[in-house]
């Protein structure tokens, strides 16, 4: 399973594809609460999909590229296996 099935998630590597955002950022772009976002960039982080800086009391995120792109991958496979599944 791609950490990536979940729409947050993907959303916010989306976001971040143009660079680094702060959690505040990140929630208010996703209009979440920032405890639900804190949550989806505690498990990219812990993926390795997000890189985490700490700045004063902010909190930063940026892409592992490599890894977001690998994951993206196994994402997009495992909805085409769904698709081949549904057929």
């Amino acid at each position: 399973m791609s950490i990536l099935e979940n729409d947050v998630r993907r959303r916010i590597v989306i976001l971040l594809r143009d660079g680094e955002l702060s959690a505040g950022q990140i929630s208010e772009a996703l209009e979440r609460p920032r405890p639900g976002v804190s949550h989806h960039l505690a498990l990219l982080a812990e993926a390795r999909v997000v890189v985490r800086r700490l700045a004063g009391p902010f909190r930063y995120y940026r892409l592992d590229v490599t890894r977001a792109l690998n994951e993206w991958d196994s994402y997009l496979a495992s909805m085409g296996r769904i698709a081949e599944d549904a057929a």
